[in-house]
């Protein structure tokens, strides 16, 4: 068993020591509650800003339909600022108020930096679509290869850039803000319920939400924070959040809890044939299906209890 304590990483007797939140022990009876609070109200923040910017595209087509025709460019571009102001606005803070810099976010930058961002890409692909083979041998979803206009590819290639920067946007907030800065004050079991917690109450106003909906994605941050803690940067996490959403909304054309991505361009329509939203996860999408409870509860145990001694020593050192 991992055992998670003070910026350390146990099994079975050894140590992995994590420099990136071993420089944040030095703040830790640190204005607790003033950190906190400035977070909040960053996120409180953001989310206005982004109901603001989403209100105008949404008065904007209803004033000039004629604006439909660039709306795939349009949601890129607003999906792109949005999650930028995120980054802007975390960066400032740790920036002004702890002095400190990326790399306490957990953007560590080395040789290995792509390689670890491939294989987030990858997880994150693979474990989608086992998602999406469980619903659809329950008969929940059925397929349609659709293709991309070639008047689309510009605004397909932006979408792939935004997706990029939104995951990275929530990956930073949650587990490379939020969760070291907890964790390394009140343990890092506290620092990864909270953030995950967090991350699930962050889709709470999205259409479709429900109880499982909020569920799984809590579920999902316990993951990337586990995923997070035992790789020691925040690269690997970045690229499996950007590949989930992308392959689930602009490959597949399926919700992205609740939102309708496959406006931006897909290559495949999927639709769902079942109303059984246990199965489908309704409006909400396959995040909200049981499915993928399953194959993040799967991913959890595994991330706990699958990894070797030599598997420890190798990141260890």
């Amino acid at each position: 068993m991992i055992i998670i304590k003070s910026g350390i990483i146990k099994r079975r007797g050894l140590i992995m020591e994590d420099k990136w939140l071993e420089q944040l022990k030095e703040e830790k009876n640190k204005a607790v509650r003033w950190d906190i609070l400035n977070m909040i109200l960053a996120i409180g923040a953001l989310l206005i800003a982004q109901l603001i910017g989403n209100s105008i595209i949404k008065l904007g087509l209803q004033l000039m339909p004629s604006l439909y025709s660039y709306l795939p460019l349009l949601l890129g571009i607003n999906l792109i600022i949005n999650a930028s102001l995120m980054i802007f606005l975390i960066y400032l803070s740790v920036k002004c108020i702890e002095g400190k810099g990326l790399t306490s976010l957990g953007l560590i930058f080395s040789h290995k930096t792509i390689q670890s961002y491939g294989k987030g890409i990858l997880t994150g692909t693979m474990m989608l679509l086992v998602v999406v083979a469980i619903v659809a041998l329950g008969g929940g979803i059925s397929f349609e290869i659709r293709g991309i206009d070639p008047s689309q590819i510009l605004s397909f290639g932006i979408v792939i850039l935004a997706w990029m920067i939104q995951g990275a946007s929530e990956e930073i907030l949650i587990r490379g803000y939020l969760l070291p800065r907890i964790g390394t004050r009140r343990g890092f079991a506290t620092g990864i319920v909270v953030s995950s917690v967090c991350f699930g109450m962050l889709h709470l106003f999205n259409s479709g939400s429900s109880v499982i909906a909020i569920l799984n994605i809590s579920l999902t941050g316990i993951f990337l924070a586990l995923y997070t803690l035992r790789t020691g940067n925040l690269w690997i996490a970045c690229g499996w959040h950007t590949a989930w959403n992308f392959v689930q909304g602009n490959i597949l054309g399926l919700n992205v809890s609740g939102n309708p991505i496959g406006v931006t361009g897909e290559l495949i329509r999927g639709s769902m044939e079942s109303r059984n939203t246990l199965l489908t996860g309704g409006e909400f999408g396959i995040e909200a299906s049981l499915a993928t409870t399953l194959v993040m509860l799967a991913a959890i145990i595994i991330n706990l209890f699958w990894y070797t001694e030599e598997r420890v020593e190798e990141t260890s050192r």
